[in-house]
């Protein structure tokens, strides 16, 4: 079985879906809430719902469909689309508001044409399962291939006497008792015939001829095990003579690494050698000369110093031609035409030194001032001649009688020689003011020329200090010269100071590189003869040869590497045969043990078969053999059923661990007879099922599912639903059931699991992602 497409109108929170399903892994994805698992449900509405008790038993939402119409909604439609014996197959049923059947339909599709097989909630649901699916009962289904949420590991979560029941229940153990009762009736009305015994006769002769069989079976197995057991003992004598190869390769070529190592070693060292004489020689040819790393420092701080001295020579030289420039400017300030003119007035001639200048004009201030004070005194002296007023004609002074014109004359001439004194007095103090300035612009003048004097001696006298220690270069550069060109590095002697500093600085680089080179190379040196040991090179040299002359095929390899690689692969497949003819040797004396007892219990049941046959002379025997039949073979507790119980938990457990084994879980299960399962693995038993991790028991799960569904529908399904498989799971055993999960695509046609965990995406063949928007279910394939 395949489903194929499903349509979905107005169902729980689905407005309108459709969706078309393929072979492999389909993931329906989504968050919660969003409508994944309403169209697992709708699956199972559209196929199991026959509308009686088994029906509310296999779907969520047992005698109240209510539920599934959409609320606000005239009604609903499921349409499904589902595959099986490579016929198509079309389920419709249609619903009203109050989730009432209107009208369902099965058909079957052929040339795009429908033909309707059933009609009727009931009918439809009777003819997919009986019919299409080839079973009795519909709860198989859910508890074998559709698991809903949260029902995934129900079958290990209830109690052992429930979880009997319920499969018992599913195989029909009912009809037994049913069989038992038609035996009451028949020996009621067995007094004259003997039906049983010739029933019983057929059975025997059934029983011998499979027992035959089984015994050819027997002999066949233990031929095929004897066989397996000679591969593999062939098997393992290669594998130990691959690990012995391998391991003499590994060792040789550990010991030609070392030796490939030493001889590396020794070349570096003979190198270090030759190199440290090397430097050696070069170094020495510059000590014949006295030419070291410290000689050629200190010549090099001392050109610095000299190369120093001549920058500030150069600085020095050009501030004594400022300074001379200053006076040069200062001496022509002084001549000016206007000062000249007025130290001519005061009779101060031309002059070399301002400070002879200086010294005349200063006397003539003096006889200045003293001229001005006297004018001052006689402007004074006729100011108070001119206020006195002779009286009686009489001179104030001497008392000498004066004529009136004599008064006057005398007057006049008093104003006059004030006028004169008056005018005088003015030009002196101009000239006095000029004469003061001219002295004040001579002595600033003067200050400066002496600064500037001073300052050119003292630049003179460092230029003289500058001029001795700048020459010290030419003495170092001559010096450096001759000796390199003994030496032979340079052919011009002549080569200028700048040069000199280069060939100084090259000479420093060299020999300090030299120098470190040679420390680098002893320290290497040492470092190689701490680990060099020429008698282990010797001594592993001897051990090759002998690993070689002991196994002569190491000479054929070339590759050693490659060859280790080719045994190693041919080794892992050989362990690989090994391990697969161990578990196809372990199956084949499962079934030789699993043949022995059945060949006992046959053994057993033909004996007591025959001693019933032989048992025909009176009806009493033949009541009494009916009785038997009624009180011990047949009915819920009889020998019958407690035969097939026994076949079932024993196909059951072989069907659970052979489920196991392909998911690679490294425990098996055993079920006693109260259905009561208990853990085994490579280090024991466990206490039970719950000792398992979240992850082990839904894969227990899923295997007992398949197992189940393996012996009630008598194969293994062509498809399987998975409804949330992954709650309450961590993320490590969410990734081993999504590898599992994908494991079992790859074995059952169709596998859809239904789950809000994205990490499915990467294993899934085809994802539908469910979105709820406003309350309504969105598809998007």
């Amino acid at each position: 079985m395949m489903i194929r497409r499903i349509y979905i109108e107005n169902i729980f929170s689905h407005a309108r879906t459709e969706i078309s399903f393929g072979e492999g892994l389909t993931a329906i994805v989504g968050p919660n809430g969003a409508g994944k698992s309403s169209i697992v449900e709708s699956i199972l509405l559209a196929l199991f719902d026959s509308g009686g008790q088994t029906s509310a038993e296999v779907i969520r939402t047992r005698n109240n469909k209510r539920g599934i119409v959409r609320t606000g909604s005239n009604g609903a439609v499921i349409e499904l689309d589902f595959e099986a014996m490579g016929r198509l197959f079309r389920v419709r049923r249609e619903y009203d508001a109050q989730g009432n059947s209107r009208s369902h339909y099965l058909a079957e599709i052929s040339g795009g044409r429908q033909r309707i097989l059933a009609r009727g909630v009931s009918e439809v649901t009777k003819y997919i399962v009986t019919n299409i699916l080839g079973a009795g009962d519909p709860r198989i289904f859910t508890t074998t291939i559709f698991s809903r949420q949260d029902m995934l590991g129900q079958i290990l979560e209830i109690s052992a006497s429930d979880r009997g029941s319920k499969i018992l229940s599913l195989i029909g153990l009912e009809d037994l008792e049913k069989a038992r009762e038609a035996i009451r009736d028949a020996a009621n009305i067995a007094d004259k015939r003997l039906v049983e015994i010739a029933r019983d006769e057929e059975r025997l002769r059934d029983l011998r001829t499979r027992l035959a069989r089984e015994r050819k079976d027997l002999e066949r197995l233990k031929i095929e095990i004897s066989d397996l057991d000679r591969r593999l003992s062939e098997l393992e004598e290669r594998r130990r003579e691959l690990r012995l190869k391998i391991d003499i390769i590994r060792r040789f070529r550990d010991l030609s690494d070392r030796i490939k190592d030493l001889e590396s070693l020794g070349g570096e060292l003979e190198r270090m050698r030759r190199d440290i004489a090397e430097i050696d020689r070069r170094l020495e040819s510059y000590r014949g000369e006295g030419i070291d790393l410290g000689y050629v420092r200190g010549s090099i701080e001392k050109y610095q110093r000299a190369s120093i001295c001549m920058k500030r020579l150069e600085d020095v030289e050009e501030k004594i031609k400022r300074y001379r420039e200053q006076i040069d400017a200062i001496r022509a300030s002084m001549g000016r035409e206007e000062a000249v003119a007025i130290m001519k007035i005061l009779g101060v001639e031309a002059f070399e030194d301002p400070s002879d200048a200086i010294d005349l004009l200063r006397s003539s201030i003096e006889n200045i001032r003293y001229r001005l004070s006297r004018i001052e005194g006689l402007v004074e002296i006729h100011m108070k001649a001119l206020s006195m007023r002779p009286e009686d004609n009489r001179c104030p002074f001497c008392g000498q009688d004066l004529d009136p014109q004599n008064i006057k004359h005398i007057v006049e001439k008093h104003k006059e020689e004030l006028q004169r004194l008056r005018d005088e007095m003015e030009e002196m103090k101009r000239l006095y003011e000029k004469a003061l300035i001219i002295y004040q612009d001579l002595e600033k003048l003067s200050g400066r020329l002496r600064e500037y004097v001073a300052k050119i001696d003292e630049a003179s006298r460092e230029a003289e200090d500058l001029k001795l220690c700048s020459g010290e270069a030419n003495t170092i550069c001559s010096e450096i010269f001759m000796k390199i060109q003994r030496i032979g590095l340079a052919s011009n002697s002549g080569a200028g100071f700048k040069e000199c500093g280069e060939i100084l600085r090259s000479l420093e680089r060299e020999l300090g590189g030299l120098l470190e080179r040679r420390r680098v190379y002893e320290e290497r040196l040492r470092e190689i003869m701490r680990i060099y040991k020429e008698q282990e090179l010797r001594e592993l040299r001897a051990r090759a040869r002998e690993i070689i002359a002991e196994n002569p095929w190491l000479e054929e390899l070339g590759d050693y590497a490659k060859a280790e690689k080719d045994l190693e692969d041919e080794l892992r497949k050989i362990q690989s045969n090994i391990e697969n003819l161990t578990m196809e040797a372990g199956s084949k004396r499962g079934e030789l043990t699993r043949l022995d007892k059945i060949i006992a219990e046959r053994e057993q049941e033909i004996r007591e078969l025959e001693k019933r046959v032989s048992i025909r002379p009176s009806l009493e025997r033949s009541l009494r053999v009916l009785r038997i039949l009624e009180k011990n073979i047949f009915g819920r507790d009889g020998l019958l059923s407690q035969k097939l119980i026994g076949i079932l938990i024993s196909r059951l457990e072989e069907e659970v661990n052979r489920s196991l084994q392909i998911f690679s879980r490294s425990f098996r299960i055993s079920i006693d007879r109260n259905f009561e399962i208990s853990v085994r693995t490579n280090g024991g038993s466990l206490p039970g099922i719950n000792s398992l991790s979240g992850g082990e028991r839904t894969m227990l799960a899923i295997a007992f599912r398949i197992a189940l569904a393996k012996i009630l529908l008598g194969r293994l399904p062509g498809v399987m639903i998975l409804d949330e498989p992954t709650q309450n799971l961590d993320a490590e055993n969410k990734a081993r059931l999504f590898e599992i999960i994908k494991a079992i695509a790859g074995v059952i046609r169709q596998v859809i699991i239904v789950t809000h965990d994205e990490e499915i995406i990467q294993k899934a063949d085809r994802v539908i992602r469910v979105y709820n928007e406003n309350g309504m279910s969105r598809v998007e394939v």
